[in-house]
């Protein structure tokens, strides 16, 4: 029986360690059977300690295996060439790897039970077939190459971590000093923000800003509360209204009535923002749209209004 195998290597995708393995081991695949043929998933070991005792072994990568029994000389011509039939036939392996890969993370998430698993995959069909370092290889009755097809990139311009403004210069790691001899880090809430700005950035979608959109209502509600208070409201009647005050209420209505007009024309776009980051939060829960549906540029718009409003509210209410 003819077979035809494809490989890629995926470095670093998950974080766990593992036990009192073998070298059989290591090379002892997850199967996933396939119509005439399967999908496999082996690790690459890396190990670390300086003696026995303190010796650790952890997965250092994946490596993605695709075998066809009996391939079509469709698939053949495919792996060779890099037209028409070679593009669609490498939109087919990748959406193998793809729920391959799926598959095996809810494997170890349920059975394994790894509540701790760091699990990392963001592969598109572009970054599949194009890292020049992990290239996809085939092998074929003792035929053996490169499987590169012309995929359209869907790279976008170049990360803003390597642009000028965010690269860390001795100017900057000075600037860094003088602010730690200052101490005054931001509040949980902002630092919280961030952190969430730089998954969104890397390209995770909607939870990260169900998160934003969380801290954010609960901020401007403790301001709003506290306004009321601070205006002579009575404050049993502000803990009662405190269920009432909707997230669109405070930000549309009681946020602007606490501030001036040259605070609101400051804030509009920001309130703005914040009212697009709650309805992606109301649709994704109520399943108007998916959690892949949220675009970039939108997730990340709405992420920096909330940073902007947030550290705007928390500069208004008192220090404790």
């Amino acid at each position: 029986m003819s077979t035809l195998t494809l490989e890629r290597t995926i470095h670093s995708p998950g974080f766990f360690g593992v036990w009192d393995w073998s070298e059989e081991d290591w090379e002892t695949p997850l199967i996933f059977p396939m119509p005439k043929g399967e999908t496999h998933i082996l690790l690459q070991k890396y190990s670390f300690g300086f003696n026995s005792t303190e010796k650790r072994e952890i997965p250092d990568a994946v490596i993605f295996r695709a075998r066809f029994d009996e391939p079509t000389s469709v698939m053949i011509k495919a792996v060779k060439s890099q037209g028409e039939r070679s593009t669609k036939f490498a939109e087919e392996l990748f959406a193998l790897f793809d729920n391959t890969m799926r598959r095996t993370e809810c494997a170890l998430r349920t059975t394994a039970g790894l509540k701790e698993l760091y699990w990392q995959h963001h592969e598109t069909v572009s970054s599949f077939f194009g890292d020049s370092l992990q290239a996809v290889t085939w092998q074929y009755q003792g035929q053996s190459g490169v499987f590169a097809p012309k995929i359209k990139s869907t790279r976008r311009r170049l990360s803003d971590t390597f642009r000028r403004k965010n690269l860390i210069d001795r100017s900057m790691w000075s600037k860094l000093q003088l602010s730690i001899n200052e101490d005054t880090p931001p509040t949980d809430a902002i630092l919280e923000l961030l952190r969430i700005r730089s998954r969104v950035v890397f390209r995770e979608r909607a939870l990260p800003l169900i998160e934003a959109a969380i801290i954010t209502e609960r901020t401007v509600r403790e301001f709003v509360l506290w306004k009321l208070q601070d205006q002579g409201m009575n404050k049993k009647r502000v803990k009662e209204l405190k269920n009432d005050l909707t997230f669109s209420l405070n930000s549309n209505v009681f946020l602007p009535l606490c501030l001036n007009k040259t605070e609101i024309r400051k804030m509009q776009k920001h309130i703005e923002g914040v009212n697009k980051l709650r309805k992606i939060r109301n649709d994704v829960a109520h399943s108007n749209i998916g959690y892949d549906d949220v675009t970039y540029e939108d997730g990340k718009a709405a992420v920096e209004s909330a940073i902007a409003l947030v550290q705007f509210v928390e500069r208004k209410l008192p220090r404790t």
